[in-house]
């Protein structure tokens, strides 16, 4: 299962970084991408895994 998102989330950011390239990327995926990356660093965090 976990495995399975992983492999999403990995395709999703190559097509995201393809479209950024093209520019076509929409404020509300660029705001997904800055606040699923601010709730990893709090989960890293939280586990102790980050100072």
């Amino acid at each position: 299962m976990l495995r399975l998102i992983l492999v999403r989330i990995i395709k999703w950011l190559i097509d995201f970084e393809n479209r950024m390239m093209e520019g076509t990327v929409t404020k509300l995926e660029i705001c997904t991408i800055i606040g699923a990356g601010a709730l990893l660093c709090i989960s890293l965090i939280k586990l102790g895994l980050l100072p």
